[in-house]
């Protein structure tokens, strides 16, 4: 026996008008918690401060791994500064 298919609610607060296209559109909305990651990131970070004499003293794997681990943080950032667009025409908006 198949499940019923519900329909999705959507609600207004949902939907934001679209200074380039004037319609009133629901945004497509990166994912909410690049935040929380980015906060998790730096706590690895402090960890890592923490355990600053093992990583010193294995110099060839450790060191290596933790430059990886800081290069990781730009790419984080940058997907934590995504605005919301405008599902129409991808003009970005202020909502």
């Amino acid at each position: 026996m198949s499940q019923p298919e519900t329909a999705q609610v959507l609600s207004l607060e949902d939907l934001v008008r679209c200074p380039r296209c004037q319609n009133v559109v629901r945004p497509i909305r990166p994912w909410p918690h690049w935040r929380k990651v980015r906060m998790a990131y730096f706590g690895g970070l402090g960890l890592a401060l923490c355990g600053g004499p093992v990583i010193l003293a294995d110099g060839f794997i450790m060191i290596p791994t933790l430059m990886l681990y800081i290069s990781a943080i730009g790419p984080l950032n940058s997907f934590v500064r995504v605005r919301p667009v405008c599902s129409r025409c991808s003009a970005e908006l202020d909502a």
